[in-house]
């Protein structure tokens, strides 16, 4: 018998174990139905399960080629992507459920006997969606076995259930909770053979049922059912059963209507658990070349009509039926959602940059909050686009408070901010204005209004005094303050960025070079250590800190030799990041870019971190190799001049490994 390896069931993440039936393919009593998917082992088909709606689905993206064949059609339970074979290479593809941005996550079939490799993949989705579990008839005996993939593609497949013993295993299929069901099909001599049906438990890794004479389970979306064809060497074509996922309960579609096809059979439940889709043959014994598709309901011995038949284009035993398409709300190339889980696909750098400072400020922004964006800006902070000294805590403000930060000359609002402004915004939304009128002229306090927005300046007698009032807008009683040096830019930006991932109010506060200046100071006051956490950001703003009786050895450390070793330590502190689901990448040369794109940062819960020049300085590179499974994208701030291709690629290197991600 077939033997579940250590290193199998245990690649199914963990999350696929804790999924509902909610999260699923969709639970019982939705209306959420979409079409139906086949394949003729060339062609992506589908059809709505009143027969309309016939069309054919051609991938594109990743290099995919057009002319090579497509079979086994699987969707993810979200109904955003879809996985499916590539018959000339025999290698598993993604893309999304719509067949655009097609992306390769196996290089070869199998690795062990990739020549030998043939035959079906029949992938499947597991709750979660970061796992596909397929097939492969593997090695010289042709035994077909189980395979898992992460669907981002990050890492080679393993061996899931292997033939051993003259038996295979195959049809896989998962419940909402995690728990797998395959084929077992065991052959002995004069190829005698048997069939049953394995439920693999998602806790305990090991197999919890064994249904015995039957094949190609499939679970209902609320996993309280399993449907099941029997199968033996004197019925090869079988007939459906729906049963309980123990084997009990078992109950016949109407005999002869429901058949099998010589050449095998399959059954796909609606994402909302109502009906079932399977394939039909006329007459068993003539197989798939007179088959068609049919629907019935899931709950009676038969109801309804057949869906537009698909009589002469073989259809082959694997079929789907997807919930409605939903583009995908993550690695959609160019507007990631930096509120939801990871989706499958390949990671990726995204170069954010324009012609100039104010130029890369409007991409990311637009980047962040624009039209095609899901997150949509409820404020915007401006800045003097040719000085730091104002904006050194305005991209932790604009983090806070859900909005971009933009750039703009001092004399009057730049139009294309005004214009990126006036997109971004609805009617009567705030524009925060750092510094006073010498920073930024009431000219651009009045462009503001034009545009039908409210401007708000927050302006102290100088820098330090402006970080406070920053601060006082961002919360009252914060519940995070960093102090870092306002009289160069690199520490507080980091410092700003991190601030902005503590959902109850992270503030930045300046030194002057070692010292505190009375602002600063003022501020602290109000400011308990026993109950807020205080950080001295690099070695001016730590030793500021130290100046103060009522902090001294009272704040945490995050400083290092120079502004990179800085970078890092704030980047590597587990309070500030606990869980970092992405990074962002800006200049540690200059402060523009790493001003507008750390507010973005902020957003994202990500660490900045700074190149020097060409280079991933080796904190920076240490935190991505040890970060890299968990990030899905970096986003770049600046264009080659600011951060060049060669620290890109350096930099994705180290969080994904050389060619395991792209470039955009």
């Amino acid at each position: 018998m077939l033997a579940v390896t250590g290193g199998g069931v245990s690649a199914l993440t963990t999350a696929a174990h804790a999924a509902t039936a909610g999260s699923s393919s969709g639970s019982t009593g939705s209306a959420a139905n979409g079409p139906i998917a086949y394949n003729d082992g060339t062609h992506w088909s589908e059809v709505n399960a009143d027969g309309s709606g016939q069309q054919t689905i051609t991938p594109s993206g990743g290099g995919f080629n057009a002319t090579d064949g497509i079979r086994d059609v699987a969707f993810s339970p979200d109904g955003s992507w879809a996985a499916f074979m590539d018959t000339k290479t025999v290698t598993l593809w993604v893309s999304w459920a719509d067949g655009t941005h097609a992306r390769q996550i196996t290089t070869t079939p199998a690795p062990d006997s990739p020549a030998a490799a043939t035959g079906e993949m029949e992938p499947v989705w597991s709750p979660d969606s970061k796992t596909i579990v397929f097939q492969l008839a593997a090695g010289l005996d042709g035994g077909v076995e189980l395979w898992s993939v992460p669907s981002d593609g990050s890492a080679q497949p393993t061996r899931l259930v292997p033939a051993s013993g003259g038996c295979y295993a195959g049809d896989a299929s998962f419940a909402p909770n995690g728990d797998l069901a395959y084929s077992e099909i065991c052959v002995g001599p004069n190829n005698a053979w048997s069939a049953s049906v394995k439920v693999i438990d998602a806790t305990t890794k090991t197999v919890k049922h064994t249904i015995p004479g039957f094949r190609r389970p499939r679970f209902s979306p609320d996993g309280t059912k399993l449907t099941a064809f029997t199968a033996s060497a004197d019925t090869p074509s079988g007939f459906a059963y729906r049963m309980a996922p123990d084997g009990s309960d078992a109950l016949e579609f109407k005999p002869g209507v429901v058949s099998g096809c010589a050449d095998g059979s399959d059954l796909a439940w609606s994402p909302d658990g109502s009906q079932v889709a399977h394939t039909v043959c006329p007459n068993p014994s003539i197989g798939l070349s007179q088959a068609y598709v049919q629907v019935q309901s899931s709950t009676q011995d038969w109801v309804g009509g057949k869906v537009k038949p698909v009589s002469g284009q073989n259809p082959q035993p694997f079929i789907t039926w997807a919930p409605p398409f939903t583009p995908p709300t993550t690695q959609n190339p160019g507007r990631p959602d930096p509120t939801s889980p990871p989706s499958p696909g390949r990671p990726y750098t995204l170069r954010l940059g324009g012609g100039d400072r104010v130029a890369t400020a409007i991409a990311v922004a637009d980047h962040a909050y624009g039209p095609a964006a899901t997150a949509k800006a409820k404020v915007a902070v401006l800045s003097r686009s040719d000085n730091y000294a104002d904006a050194l805590a305005g991209n932790a403000l604009a983090a806070q408070k859900g909005g971009p930060l933009l750039l703009t000359g001092g004399a009057k609002l730049d139009p294309s901010v005004g214009a990126e402004l006036g997109k971004l915004l609805p009617k009567g939304s705030t524009v925060y204005v750092l510094g006073g009128d010498q920073a930024l002229s009431p000219q651009v306090e009045a462009g503001i209004r034009a545009l039908g927005l409210t401007p708000k300046r927050l302006a102290g007698a100088d820098r330090f005094e402006t970080a406070t009032k920053i601060a006082a807008e961002v919360s009252p009683h914060p519940h995070t303050v960093l102090v870092a040096t306002g009289v160069n830019a690199p520490d507080a930006l980091a410092a700003g960025a991190a601030a902005a991932t503590d959902p109850n109010g992270g503030v930045v506060l300046l030194s002057d070079d070692k010292v505190l200046p009375a602002a600063t100071k003022a501020y602290l006051a109000h400011v308990n250590p026993a109950a807020t956490a205080v950080y001295g950001v690099g070695v001016q703003g730590v030793a500021a800190l130290n100046t103060e009786p009522g902090f001294a050895g009272r704040f945490t450390k995050l400083a290092g030799a120079d502004r990179y070793a800085t970078d890092a330590a704030v980047a590597n502190n587990a309070t500030l990041y606990p869980n970092p689901a992405q990074a962002a990448l800006a200049t540690g040369w200059t402060w523009p870019d790493a001003l507008s794109g750390g507010a973005y940062a902020g957003a994202l819960h990500a660490p900045l971190l700074l190149t020097d020049g060409g280079v991933v300085p080796a904190g920076a590179a240490r935190w991505l190799h040890a970060h890299g499974s968990a990030l899905t994208f970096v986003p770049v701030f600046g264009g080659p001049n600011a951060v060049p291709d060669g620290a890109v690629k350096q930099a994705g290197g180290q969080a994904w490994g050389a060619g395991n991600f792209d470039t955009k």
